[in-house]
């Protein structure tokens, strides 16, 4: 899937900043049993400038230093392998 599939589509997810969730942040769990490894998190991550996610020896890391718990790469991933996990 090229880069641009990708464009706006966290547009239909903006919300005032008063209805945002106000809870503890959440971090990507990925199961990796349910993952087929086609890097669309790891492209939405890098193109939202927090490049917390990485395709390593064929597994997708979490970089939580770096993570926002923003939730893009659930909502692009096909597989539905990320889950939020406190």
């Amino acid at each position: 899937m090229p880069k641009s599939a990708l464009k706006n589509k966290a547009v239909e997810l903006l919300t005032a900043h008063e209805a945002l969730q106000k809870t503890p942040l959440t971090y990507p769990q990925i199961n990796h049993e349910k993952c087929g490894r086609c890097g669309k998190c790891v492209t939405i991550c890098e193109e939202s400038e927090h490049r917390a996610l990485q395709l390593i020896d064929g597994y997708i890391e979490v970089n939580k230093q770096r993570c926002v718990g923003c939730g893009l790469c659930r909502f692009v991933c096909p597989a539905g392998a990320i889950t939020p996990h406190p």
